[in-house]
């Protein structure tokens, strides 16, 4: 039955319960139940209350304001309409979003307005806390908001917005590189980051090296080529992977392992002749390689060194009619490779550049003489 008492409302209701310990619950928390307990032998006859200790039961959230779903850009939260005071009407209720940025750092990022007992919060982000207040909006009696507790929440986990950061190379080697990377910047990762996953391909070929799944912020790739420019992908996982970062580095030059091919000599003049070659086979070059000439004079201990980026070198300052030699190694910074053999060549003949010495004459006759240099 339902009976009025001055503005209280009041449902009694009866039931009958053995002995033993017995839980009332009411679906509106802000309800208050008062219990009486008669033993009784038969319906017509009532004795006194025995003995009878009743506990409250805490609820974690008493006045019923409760998250029942949660998206990673959502929630969704209901309560109970509270109990109005004398006059008071019910005009509305205010639902203000806050987020959690530290324990005594809440920041008002939202409100909504809604007559009704629920409201689905939108445009959170994701893995992130706040905290959700209620309050009814009333008029007439005192006037003054009826505030519903506050709850917490927490938006589920999603994939990063944003890629790891600073892709770098820390070590290197002719056959190896070590990568390493930062995280997404906070507030990107959305979520737990579990693991990195990285793809690493070669450019020049777009071999596919592998497919990593690490779970530090660096990772060891072996038995690659010396000297290749390599590609790598990565990005951070949560619940899903987020955007990649990509970045090519090179694994490190080694010494040339063969020397340059097809070396000739072309003579141009008595002083002056012109060497061409062409570079070692490019999966032996090592690096980025410039030559490295010597030219021998035959017969003596004269040498002299040449540095080119080129595949030909014109030699000048030749001596006529003389027998040389000529060689050159391609380099990188790893340091200088093979030579060629060495092509011997020719200056030719020439002019003498100066006039016989010690010219003299003497006299033999009237009619002759003798010269003599």
């Amino acid at each position: 039955s339902i009976n009025r008492f001055g503005v209280t409302q009041v449902r009694v209701v009866r039931t009958t319960v053995s002995e033993g310990v017995q839980t009332l619950y009411h679906t509106n928390p802000l309800a208050q139940l008062g219990v009486i307990i008669y033993g009784f032998g038969s319906f017509n006859s009532y004795g006194y209350p025995g003995g009878i200790g009743v506990q409250v039961i805490e609820e974690t959230n008493p006045i019923g304001l409760t998250v029942t779903g949660e998206a990673e850009d959502s929630a969704q939260v209901v309560w109970y309409q509270p109990i109005l005071g004398p006059g008071e009407t019910l005009i509305g209720y205010l639902v203000s979003v806050f987020e959690v940025i530290s324990e005594n750092n809440l920041v008002l990022v939202d409100q909504y307005t809604t007559m009704d007992t629920s409201v689905t919060v939108e445009n959170l982000e994701p893995f992130t806390s706040y905290s959700l207040s209620v309050e009814a909006q009333t008029q007439g009696g005192s006037g003054e908001p009826i505030p519903i507790t506050s709850v917490s929440v927490t938006t589920l986990e999603a994939a990063p917005s944003a890629a790891p950061q600073n892709v770098r190379v820390t070590a290197t080697t002719t056959v190896s590189l070590t990568f390493a990377w930062d995280p997404p910047p906070d507030g990107t990762q959305n979520g737990v980051i579990r693991r990195y996953d990285a793809t690493v391909t070669e450019v020049a070929t777009s071999t596919l090296i592998g497919t990593y799944e690490v779970t530090e912020q660096e990772l060891t790739v072996n038995s690659l080529q010396v000297y290749t420019n390599y590609h790598i992908s990565v990005s951070a996982y949560t619940v899903g992977s987020g955007p990649a970062a990509t970045a090519d580095f090179y694994t490190a030059e080694d010494i040339p392992s063969a020397a340059p091919k097809s070396l000739s000599i072309q003579i141009s003049s008595p002083i002056m002749a012109t060497a061409t070659w062409q570079p070692p086979p490019a999966d032996q070059q090592n690096g980025a390689i410039d030559y490295v000439a010597v030219l021998t004079q035959v017969g003596t201990s004269t040498s002299e060194e040449f540095t080119t980026t080129d595949t030909t070198l014109n030699i000048g300052s030749l001596l006529p009619f003389r027998d040389y030699g000529f060689r050159v190694a391609a380099r990188t910074s790893a340091g200088v490779g093979p030579y060629t053999p060495e092509e011997a060549f020719q200056t030719p003949e020439d002019a003498p550049s100066s006039a016989p010495e010690s010219v003299s004459a003497s006299s033999v006759t009237s009619t002759s003489f003798v010269l003599s240099w």
